[in-house]
């Protein structure tokens, strides 16, 4: 009975300790399980956190359309968007399925404890020994319970992850749409602005491009100018000879006269450009005389200056209007096209955009009112200096005929002494000779010739001298014709060079745009400081200038279309040789009559023709005192060549006149012996 009793205690010790250790682990596997269902709420809880995290990113893309700026912009930021709403919905998925495999490796590892605890104490051969069948059953049963609800709860919450998945995705396309739903208001907004801003910005650059119309033909009137007041033969043109100074005359003409036609039909078109021309000029006329110029000297004719090189548009107000017109039309056909469609609690950028089509158009005649308001500034800016321009071209203009005539009469100069004294050096040569046989002769006449028996010699002697002094009278005669003839001839090129010259440059000053071309009288005076600070004082000197000359008596006639008087001016006396020092005849140059059959030559000066005519302004008036400047100047030049090639003649006729006094005297001492 004491065994039996001690195995039963020793029993109910098991016994017990086996109760005590599967509560502990069933309340262990409860808590777990209890633990598992909290973790997975706080998880829940956090995914759904940075879910509503990442759907936030999509309302804030659709809240910063407003801070587009363009079109493009807008395409960028919806392929931006297209790219965050594919990242959030894979984030999405990823942290979904992160989710579930946590709640599948949880599920796992609590299976995993209960079937662990089973196999340790109901499978095993020693420790289900000590179990009763009743007891193991009770047992297993109730952790198998616990791992139907564990399993349970995985099936839920795989289900509840589904369900979030769907849920947020649907979140997320639905935040896309709202997005992209409000793209096309913004797109079209950016739209009319971009073609408002892209009209204005043409209009802007179309009207730059006609300003610096402006500019680049002002720029170049002003390097004309100073091409004309840098205008000057070189070093070397001097010190050549008449041939090499006659080229360089020609080059400084033909580059005057083309600088000339060049300053006047930009001066034209520069004025009709800005429609302040009120004469009828006509550069054209200056044209023809420049290419009859450069016909008569073989070279290659100037080609008319085109208007379009410089200008697009007829004038600048023609080209402000139609530019502006353009704009109107164009902007109001976008605005009312735009607001046909448009209401305006639709508009997005209502602080660019008006609520109305009338309150757009309004702004619109604002701004071009503003375009034509800088035309208007540009043309008021640019008459101060078109007639800045012309007051510096008339003065400039006044100036080269002074250059030109002081190089006419160097060229011509040299010219017509190289010529007289290639004559002079020819009779220098002929008379020479006559000199050394005389030399010879009065050599040869020795006092042993009064000998009978040297008779014949004597008579040779004579007869030679008497026929070297009839080949020396042929020989001054000719060649004191020759010299008259030449000094004829060259003081004809002279004047017809001069006429010629003076011709060509009056029609190529006739044809300059001046101040009166483009002021009516008394603009100056009824406008008062605004032109007098626009010029500076230097230049009010040659408006001044302008109405100086008028008072001198002279034959005037009206011109059509300008606002001067065409006047005749007087001619001077024509180079000829009594202008420059010829007297009397060739007989009395020579002492001796001409032979038989023969007569002095006679010159007349060829007629100079019409006078010159020219419009009476400053530059004509320059042209003329600097044309009579010219010709005394050549006056002087060629009287002093003339006369000392005349002087020279004479001491010869002289000399060979004492010569015809001395040989009867020598002979008849001769005889005496």
């Amino acid at each position: 009975g004491r065994i039996e009793e001690e195995d039963r205690e020793f029993r109910s010790v098991e016994l017990a300790g086996q109760r005590r250790r599967f509560d502990r682990h069933l309340r262990k596997a409860v808590h777990a399980l209890k633990r598992q269902r909290q973790e997975y709420e706080q998880e829940c809880a956090s995914m759904d956190g940075e879910i509503e995290r990442l759907v936030q990113r999509i309302h804030h893309a659709k809240q910063h359309l407003s801070t587009t700026a363009s079109v493009k912009g807008l395409d960028i930021r919806i392929r931006e968007t297209q790219k965050l709403k594919a990242k959030l919905v894979a984030n999405v998925k990823a942290l979904v399925s992160q989710q579930v495999e946590t709640c599948e490796r949880r599920c796992e590892g609590y299976l995993a404890l209960n079937d662990k605890f089973c196999e340790d104490n109901f499978r095993s051969e020693q420790s289900a020994a000590t179990y009763g069948e009743e007891t193991i059953q009770a047992s297993t049963a109730q952790l198998e319970r616990l791992d139907q609800e564990a399993r349970g709860d995985l099936e839920r919450q795989h289900k509840e992850l589904e369900e979030r998945e769907q849920k947020c995705v649907e979140e997320i396309e639905q935040a896309y749409a709202q997005f992209e739903s409000q793209t096309e208001p913004h797109r079209e907004d950016l739209a009319l602005l971009e073609q408002v801003d892209s009209c204005l910005n043409q209009a802007k650059s179309q009207l730059r491009s006609e300003f610096s119309c402006s500019y680049t033909i002002s720029e170049r009137i002003s390097a004309e100018i100073a091409s004309l007041d840098a205008l000057r033969p070189t070093r070397e043109a001097h010190q050549s000879d008449g041939e090499g100074r006659g080229a360089a005359f020609g080059v400084l003409l033909a580059g005057a006269c083309q600088g000339m036609y060049a300053l006047d039909s930009l001066l034209q078109f520069y004025c009709s450009y800005l429609q302040c021309l009120r004469s009828e000029v006509d550069p054209s006329v200056a044209l023809s005389s420049l290419n009859e110029l450069e016909k008569d000297k073989g070279e290659s004719e100037t080609a008319a200056t085109r208007r379009e090189e410089f200008f697009k548009s007829e004038t600048l107000s023609a080209a402000v209007e139609a530019l502006i017109s353009d704009s109107r039309q164009s902007l109001i056909k976008t605005a009312e096209s735009y607001y046909s469609s448009k209401k305006a609690d639709e508009i997005t950028r209502k602080g660019r955009i008006p609520a109305d089509a009338k309150t757009m158009k309004e702004q619109i005649e604002e701004t071009l009112s503003g375009l034509s308001g800088q035309a208007d500034e540009h043309s008021s800016a640019m008459l101060s200096d078109v007639r800045e321009l012309i007051i510096l071209a008339s003065r400039s203009l006044e100036r080269v005929p002074g250059k030109i005539m002081r190089e006419l009469v160097g060229c011509v100069a040299t010219k017509a002494r190289e010529k007289l004294r290639g004559v002079l050096e020819e009779f220098k040569v002929e008379y020479g000779q006559m000199r050394r046989e005389r030399t010879e002769h009065e050599k040869s006449l020795r006092p042993s010739l009064a000998n009978p028996l040297l008779k014949s010699e004597f008579e040779l002697l004579c007869k030679e001298e008497e026929e070297r002094t009839v080949e020396c009278k042929k020989v001054l005669r000719q060649f004191s014709t020759r010299i008259l003839e030449t000094a004829h001839g060259e003081l004809a090129k002279c004047n017809a060079e001069l006429r010629r010259t003076t011709g060509i440059l009056a029609t190529l000053l006739d044809a300059s745009v001046f101040i009166e071309d483009v002021e009516v009288e008394g603009q100056l005076d009824q406008e008062g400081d605004q032109d007098k600070d626009a010029i500076p004082a230097k230049h009010l000197v040659s408006l001044q200038r302008y109405r100086e000359f008028a008072s001198a008596d002279a034959q005037r006639s009206e011109v059509k279309g300008r606002p001067f008087k065409l006047r005749s001016w007087e001619d001077q006396e024509p180079l000829s040789l009594e202008t420059i020092g010829w007297e009397g005849t060739l007989t009395d140059l020579l002492g001796s009559n001409p032979e038989e059959g023969e007569e002095d030559p006679s010159f007349e000066q060829e007629p100079s023709g019409d006078p010159l005519k020219s419009f009476e302004t400053p530059q004509a008036f320059a042209l003329v005192v600097t044309r009579n400047r010219a010709q005394k100047n050549l006056r002087e030049e060629l009287s002093g060549a003339f006369r000392t090639i005349l002087e020279e003649i004479k001491a010869s006729v002289v000399e060979e006149s004492e010569w015809q006094k001395k040989w009867p005297k020598m002979l008849q001492g001769l005889s005496d012996l």
